[in-house]
């Protein structure tokens, strides 16, 4: 989805190497030092294009990924909120509405402060496939993007477990079929799924993270979709970040390892990722979301993108 210039690929400090055991597991995590901090702006417009004062609403917008709440904080937002975390371990910012008068607009706007890093992990090449999920975990259920019971899916996935002696090998295979046979093209509008990506073979970062997944999951590799920012800072375009969508696997109960194979990060993240939302039990999942306890003729809108700007601050 997103082609950035290769220094932004590539800009990793060299020294602050250090080693972590996550959860007991022998997963060596490496952590680059340099971080980087972003300061994101949100803003939401919520338009009552009924004929009827609307009552009791409530705005929920989620703000931070499970992976990202311990690195985002909030600055300012206008009105108050009230933070909460949700399914999946997503941070949620709840907005209370009142009540909004027959074609009136109400606004929200919400600082964050993003801390990133970039992080890669060496996995554990002594876990054997089968020890990874339960058949019912459900992080491996087929499901509208994720077609793990299609044929050709089940067969390319397959065909890859059966040339892995171990984890360490399942995941740099199916990795590698999707980053070298799915051909990367620009953003488009509509999601087409594992089924269709892997027919078509090209797709954007919706289509390689969903293959990426589908393929794990039909090999009983828990897996998950990331929704979040990809900042790629270049002044030629009217925005310097775009959306952007990657891959995490479960190695264990609570180490998610992350996967991008639409730019070429394997177990690995960059500083210039911010992950938004989390989504494995469900396949798609609204970031913002409008629940009133009156019951329009219409139902209030939201303005198109509530992400209005993102500068990096100095260090």
């Amino acid at each position: 989805m997103i082609k950035p210039s290769p220094e932004q690929v590539c800009r990793f400090p060299a020294d602050s190497r250090r080693e972590a055991y996550l959860s007991g597991e022998m997963i060596g995590a490496h952590c680059w030092e340099e971080l980087l901090r972003f300061h994101v702006i949100l803003f939401n417009s919520v338009s009552n294009t009924s004929r009827v004062r609307l009552v009791g609403g409530k705005m929920d917008v989620i703000i931070a990924a499970s992976s990202a709440s311990d690195s985002c904080s909030i600055l300012r937002a206008m009105p108050s909120l009230r933070t909460e975390s949700k399914a999946e371990g997503n941070v949620h910012a709840l907005v209370s509405i009142p009540e909004l008068d027959a074609e009136r607009t109400f606004e929200s706007r919400i600082e964050l402060e993003y801390v990133t890093s970039h992080r890669s992990f060496e996995l554990d090449k002594t876990a054997p496939l089968v020890a990874l999920a339960q058949s019912n975990d459900s992080y491996c259920k087929n499901d509208k993007f994720w077609e793990t019971k299609d044929p050709l899916i089940k067969r390319t996935s397959e065909r890859i477990r059966g040339s892995s002696r171990d984890i360490g090998e399942f995941l740099p295979g199916v990795f590698a079929w999707v980053r070298d046979n799915v051909k990367l093209r620009d953003p488009q509008p509509n999601r087409l799924g594992a089924a269709r990506a892997i027919r078509e073979l090209i797709g954007d970062c919706d289509e390689m993270s969903d293959l990426f997944i589908a393929l794990c999951r039909a090999a009983n590799v828990p897996s998950r979709r990331v929704v979040g920012l990809f900042y790629h800072g270049r002044k030629t375009e009217p925005r310097p970040f775009d959306w952007h969508a990657w891959a995490e696997v479960q190695m264990s109960k609570d180490v998610w390892i992350p996967f991008d194979p639409s730019l070429n990060y394997f177990a690995a993240i960059s500083e210039m990722h911010l992950p938004r939302c989390c989504m494995g039990r469900r396949s798609d999942y609204p970031l913002r979301r409008l629940t009133w306890r009156s019951h329009p003729d219409k139902f209030p809108t939201l303005n198109d993108d509530d992400v209005e700007a993102i500068t990096v601050l100095p260090s």
